[in-house]
């Protein structure tokens, strides 16, 4: 399975909780302590970021090449994008970071 269908599986049955752009997002998830995913579709490409207790925690990029995961998929994020905010279950959003985990908490 793809990370782009996995990511749609959890998604499709996860609330949006509304759409904002990044800054907003950011600050929307802290003040709510929220998990979950935040998806910016656009130009061809996907970003998410992953969000546990409000913090971000995880990244991944999507477009027609490939994919990026982590650090690198933050440095694809512009700050330009709308994101639509997911509720998910602490528990999946956990296992998602393990493998898309951003450092450097600076980007």
């Amino acid at each position: 399975m793809k990370i782009h269908d996995l990511l749609a599986n959890i998604l499709k049955d996860s609330p949006a909780l509304g759409s904002f752009p990044l800054p907003e997002m950011l600050s929307f998830a802290e003040n709510h302590r929220a998990n979950g995913i935040a998806l910016a579709g656009e130009g061809g490409c996907e970003r998410y970021i992953a969000l546990l207790g409000g913090e971000p925690e995880g990244a991944i990029y999507i477009d027609e090449k490939g994919e990026l995961f982590g650090d690198k998929a933050v440095l694809m994020v512009t700050g330009r994008e709308t994101f639509s905010f997911h509720e998910v279950r602490q528990d999946i959003v956990e296992a998602l970071i393990m493998s898309i985990r951003v450092f450097d908490k600076g980007r």
